[in-house]
């Protein structure tokens, strides 16, 4: 299927999905936000896709909500307590955000609603929505401090001020730095490694960290059981690989810092 305003490409193990709106540095008007929903419906019903990237054309990630269209107006009867239409998105299987250049208002959102950030050092972050009086609507009053912790989170959004994609993996909204210009290629990488894995626990392990957070521990507990019992199947077919002798000392597992596979650590016979 074609869009106006987002790329979607099947790339086998993963499916890419691009912001292309250069021309408004990648913001999201409603329209927008709804193909992006549309195309992660399509990965997720993909049985050859295990991973969804997200990133936008030109050097930008996302601009936010596009302002020309507040200026002229939002009428929100039917749209789903979402401004750019996407927040609400529900999907099953792992998503990465690419970040370059611009990262800022609703774009720290959209950012927020995936999974796992891989952004450049030199990437910019920011509530820049503040000097203009747009309020948030797309999660970032629940996700951001859920992700950072209140105090900074409130900083951020009370004073519009920018970070860097350095500082914002020191703060935790980012999981991975890449070099300006990389952030894709890792997300790539980091993709196809979580491809790699059975994927029928990482959809119930997913679905337990999304359900159970803001519960009690007590409901949280029965929620990842729950989700964790009905995997089994999947579970013993891992464990009798094991067992035969697959996967000792770490083996199949990358150590980022080294770039080895392995771990000095046996694992437990």
């Amino acid at each position: 299927m074609s869009y106006e305003n987002i790329e979607l490409e099947r790339a086998p193990p993963l499916g890419l999905v691009t912001i292309d709106r250069p021309e408004r540095t990648n913001a999201l008007d409603y329209e927008t936000g709804q193909e992006m929903v549309d195309a992660f419906e399509r990965i997720d019903a993909d049985d050859d896709i295990a991973v969804g990237v997200l990133t936008g054309a030109a050097g930008n990630f996302c601009g936010g909500a596009d302002l020309k269209e507040i200026a002229e107006g939002v009428e929100m009867e039917g749209r789903t307590y979402s401004l750019m239409g996407f927040s609400h998105a529900d999907v099953r299987k792992p998503t990465i955000a690419a970040i370059e250049g611009y990262c800022i208002a609703g774009g720290v959102e959209v950012a927020l609603w995936c999974d796992l950030r891989v952004a450049a050092a030199d990437a910019t972050f920011g509530m820049f929505n503040r000097r203009f009086g747009v309020p948030f609507v797309d999660g970032g009053t629940q996700r951001l401090p859920r992700m950072i912790g209140y105090s900074r989170a409130i900083d951020l959004m009370l004073t519009g001020r920018p970070i860097d994609g350095e500082k914002a993996e020191q703060w935790g909204l980012v999981n991975r730095i890449a070099p300006s210009g990389g952030a894709l290629d890792r997300a790539i990488e980091l993709a196809e490694r979580i491809a790699s894995y059975p994927q029928g626990t990482i959809h119930t392990d997913l679905k337990a960290i999304h359900t159970g957070m803001g519960t009690s521990i007590e409901r949280g507990l029965e929620i990842e059981a729950w989700n964790g019992l009905h995997s089994m199947p999947i579970a013993r077919e891992g464990a009798s690989r094991f067992a035969s002798g697959e996967g000792r000392s770490g083996a199949g597992i990358l150590d980022e810092d080294t770039g080895e596979n392995g771990s000095e650590h046996g694992d437990e016979d």
